[in-house]
């Protein structure tokens, strides 16, 4: 349960020392790293080990998007959301045909 504290510690604590440097557009880059980093977590709580594919496509959303922003010169938090978004809406279809399949 710890852990949860310590993760919304340090996503709070980055996202303000960004914003503070004035890198507010690496913020949702950071709150989508610290959130897959969450999954990795969520395994062991879960007993469920796709979420290590989920922890690792929603790390991968927070690095791809730093370089596709500047490629398509929008907003690093559009290309993020939009993208961390779908990867956890199709993670919640394939989880309710696995419960509906058991």
């Amino acid at each position: 349960m710890y852990f949860v504290f310590i993760e919304f510690f340090l996503a709070a604590i980055g996202a303000f020392l960004l914003i503070k440097f004035k890198r507010n557009d690496y913020t949702a880059p950071w709150i989508a790293f610290v959130v897959g980093v969450h999954f990795f977590w969520l395994k062991s709580v879960f007993k469920d080990p796709s979420l290590y594919i989920l922890a690792v496509l929603l790390i991968g959303v927070a690095f791809i998007s730093l370089f596709l922003s500047k490629k398509f010169n929008i907003a690093n938090s559009a290309i993020t959301g939009i993208s961390a978004g779908t990867v956890l809406l199709c993670f919640a279809i394939l989880g309710l045909v696995r419960f509906l399949m058991l």
